[in-house]
């Protein structure tokens, strides 16, 4: 599986991207963290201020493939890189091969936040969807919208909403049972105009939800 690496920017308060505590993790949000440089952390920018330094206990291990690579400017914490990750699950020669996602936050080239799905069947995990479903187009190419929501393919559709504390996926990390909010996604859209997101999800055979962005989540539309 290839490494997608994306730069986005987004003014102001539209992207607060923090870290959260994350249920299970060590310390901070739920995503993976990118591997450490050879040569050490790079020194902090001047005015940044700091998150809390974890184990970076996911990369090189054999377990979990890096899948992508998103850059951000948090408004609070300066530049932030998200790293996508994929460990394959099902057994060799499977096709299509399934596993579980995962997603790092890192600060500086220090892992500040890790979580990831467990028993899932998700076909990759990423910012690029492997299936023609999800389909993210926010209209600017990117992955993030002008809430600052951060949109993951793989297993449905991972949203990751910036809170007053940080991230929360709110539960759309790749489930075991299917039953993540947005498991059966087929797009996220932004409106041409406003640049409101517009999530389809698929209900059945010819039956479809959309969920508009109203007062900090998603509603149905």
């Amino acid at each position: 599986m290839g490494t997608t690496t994306t730069k986005l920017s987004v003014a102001g308060a539209a992207l607060a991207l923090a870290i959260v505590p994350f249920a299970g993790g060590p310390a901070l949000a739920g995503s993976p963290a990118p591997e450490q440089s050879a040569c050490g952390p790079a020194a902090p920018e001047a005015g940044n201020s700091q998150l809390p330094s974890i184990p970076d206990t996911w990369t090189g291990q054999g377990v979990w493939e890096r899948t992508g690579t998103l850059e951000v400017d948090h408004p609070d914490f300066g530049p932030l890189e998200i790293r996508t990750y994929f460990h394959v699950t099902s057994a060799p020669g499977a096709a299509p091969t399934t596993g579980d996602g995962a997603y790092a936050v890192y600060q500086d080239g220090r892992a500040v936040g890790f979580a990831s799905s467990e028993g899932a069947q998700a076909v990759g995990f990423g910012p690029e969807p492997l299936l023609p479903v999800p389909e993210i187009d926010l209209g600017d190419g990117g992955n993030v919208d002008i809430h600052g929501n951060v949109y993951l393919a793989g297993g449905g559709l991972t949203v990751l909403t910036p809170t007053e504390s940080g991230y929360d996926s709110r539960g759309t990390l790749p489930s075991a049972d299917g039953s993540s909010p947005f498991a059966t996604a087929q797009s996220v859209t932004a409106d041409p105009e406003t640049g409101e997101p517009r999530i389809r999800v698929q209900d059945g055979p010819g039956e479809t939800t959309d969920y508009v962005w109203v007062d900090g989540g998603f509603q149905p539309a």
